[in-house]
Formats: structure tokens, sequence, C-alpha cells
């Protein structure tokens, strides 16, 4: 992310609005705003702060994710391969190894 408009898609896919930025990164809205109108530029510091916010945040939600899969299908390996703990291949070697394929 090194733009205004990296940030703007970033917060688009992770469904962040400028008001929940704000409060995440521990700036205020009308900061935020200034930004996206380009009023302002971030100082460096700010801006490794809201990478670092979003960074939780898009953690946070992938938690939230593999949670919420691990309930609906009663897999923890599912919530695992959300997580990031497998990638697709040892996915598939441990449902070949349960006979779930």
């Amino acid at each position: 992310m090194n733009t205004i408009n990296d940030l703007k898609l970033l917060m688009e896919k992770l469904h962040v609005s400028k008001a929940r930025l704000a409060r995440l990164a521990g700036l205020t809205q009308a900061t935020i705003s200034r930004w996206f109108s380009g009023e302002r530029n971030p100082s460096l510091e700010n801006w490794n702060i809201v990478k670092k916010a979003l960074e939780i945040e898009a953690l946070r939600q992938r938690q939230e994710l593999a949670n919420e899969a691990e309930t609906l299908t009663g897999s923890r390996v599912v919530g695992d391969m959300i997580r990031g703990k497998y990638n697709e291949g040892e996915f598939d070697t441990l449902k070949a190894k349960r006979g779930q394929l």
C-alpha cells in the first residue's frame, strides 16, 4: 500500500469506512477525510499506523471467517486452512487421509 488509491482499495476490500479506519488507527475522521480529499498527505508515522491497523483488521476478519467456517462445517481443518495453516495441497491430503474427498 503506497498511495491513497491503494488505501481506498484495501478499505473497500475489508469493508472499512473512513470512520472505522480512524477508530482503528487512533486518528480523527477529519484527518482521514483530508487525506482522501487531497487537502493533506499522511505523515510517514501516520501512514505506518494506518497500514498496521488495516493489517490487524484483516487478520481479525480472517479469524472471524475461520471460526464461522468451523462452526458451519464442523471441521477445524477448514478453519485452519482459512487461517493459512495449510495450503490447498496439504488440505486435500488431510481430507484424503480422512476419506473426505
